[in-house]
């Protein structure tokens, strides 16, 4: 028999041969041996084994989940989940068989699988009920392996439910948090384009997405997905979907839609250039796209008829490839070809996948009138991979990492 083989067995009907054997755990139907490759099994394995020397193998307790028996061993319990055996083996010592209510019987089947065997087997079906008996019984090994197996499995189907599910958590994950964001940044369009899928997300969720700076589509996209999604609230909540009703239920929702709207929801102008500032604040960044040693990048701000002042600025900080220690490190030069307005050193840890920080400038910047001004960014470490920004508008070609605000 190797290492890691598994063998279904009764528990109440095998050969002495294995009731000895140092390294063998019985729970339910099964005979598995302990893989001493996680640190969850190295911390509990030498327990497990001494417990397995003096105990007869046979479950002593069942929990009841929904009407389903789940056989177990109060022992391996008290050891692998303390937390588990406290609230429901100890307060109940003397009884046999356990009821548990707002318990998920498939999580709570792979919770105790982990906790016999330690190992899980884990699927779209149940990865997040797992995750979530995991959280509520504080095993911090197995929300590890489930946080592991939920981010390799999001694709444009369930991201968004799985992000309204992280959002439903009093204590958010942030690693899911962070990835499930930046796969909507990158793939926005066909995730939306999933029209019963996006109908079916809650407000919280929608104005989670159009809070964010950073969206690989257009603006309009997202206004008539909007609209669309406002049509089917309207039928949630019995109302009949007339502009004025779309209105009602989009009341805290149509102020972070960045396009100059009319009462009636009619779109006016894509991006006013009125005020300078306006050309980089009002628009998302977007159409992004990932580019190797890039060494800098050049934007022109047109001239208006007034003067503007600017007082900080907002910064693509990405780090596609998760690097350790990775630092968007910069030099930014604001000028107009007359004098240098600012030149400015930013050195920011890239910690996360894609994010947007916000700098406040130590003395605001005037940009004179009918003068164009120029933005240069200067990469210290050119060599890292980057997300940058790039839009219709722009004559040059390479794109932006940042946007200034007044």
């Amino acid at each position: 028999m190797k290492w890691s083989e598994v063998k279904r067995l009764n528990p109440f009907n095998y050969s002495d041969r294995y009731r000895n054997h140092q390294k063998l755990v019985v729970c339910r139907y099964y005979i598995v041996y302990f893989l001493n490759t996680k640190k969850h099994i190295e911390d509990i394995e030498p327990k497990i084994r001494q417990l397995m020397v003096t105990s007869n193998f046979e479950p002593d307790v069942v929990f009841i989940v929904d009407e389903i028996k789940f056989p177990a061993h109060k022992r391996i319990l008290k050891i692998s989940c303390e937390q588990f055996y406290i609230e429901h083996v100890e307060r109940n010592e003397n009884s046999l068989k356990i009821i548990l209510d707002n318990v998920n019987p498939r999580g709570f089947q792979q919770f105790l699988r982990f906790c016999h065997f330690g190992d899980v087997n884990l699927n779209p079906l149940n990865m997040m009920q797992t995750y979530d008996v995991a959280q509520t019984y504080n095993n911090s090994t197995l929300i590890a392996f489930c946080t592991e197996f939920i981010c390799n499995n999001v694709d444009e189907s369930n991201v968004l439910e799985i992000l309204d599910w992280i959002l439903s958590h009093q204590q958010q994950n942030y690693q899911l948090m962070r990835f499930c964001r930046g796969f909507i940044i990158e793939n926005v369009m066909k995730v939306l384009e999933i029209e019963e899928q996006f109908a079916k997300i809650t407000k919280r969720l929608l104005k989670m997405i159009l809070s964010l700076e950073v969206l690989n589509c257009s603006e309009m996209f997202l206004f008539q997905k909007t609209l669309e999604w406002a049509e089917e609230e309207c039928k949630r909540v019995k109302l009949n979907p007339t502009q004025d009703n779309k209105k009602i239920v989009l009341e805290d929702i149509l102020y972070l839609i960045r396009l100059e709207l009319t009462e009636k929801l009619e779109v006016l102008n894509d991006f006013p250039t009125s005020s300078r500032m306006n050309y980089f604040t009002k628009r998302r960044f977007d159409n992004l796209y990932i580019e190797d040693s890039i060494q800098e990048t050049i934007e022109e701000v047109p001239a208006t008829n007034e003067d503007v002042t600017c007082h900080g600025l907002s910064v693509i900080i990405s780090n596609p490839k998760l690097e350790r220690n990775s630092n968007e490190h910069f030099i930014m030069t604001i000028d107009n070809s007359r004098e240098i307005l600012m030149r400015k050193e930013f050195n920011v840890r890239a910690s996360e996948y894609l994010a947007i920080k916000d700098f406040v400038f130590e003395e605001p910047i005037i940009f004179k009138k009918f003068i164009r001004h120029f933005v240069k960014v200067e990469f210290i470490n050119s060599n890292r991979q980057r997300y940058l920004g790039k839009d219709d508008s722009m004559n040059n070609e390479t794109g932006r990492i940042l946007r200034l605000y007044d």
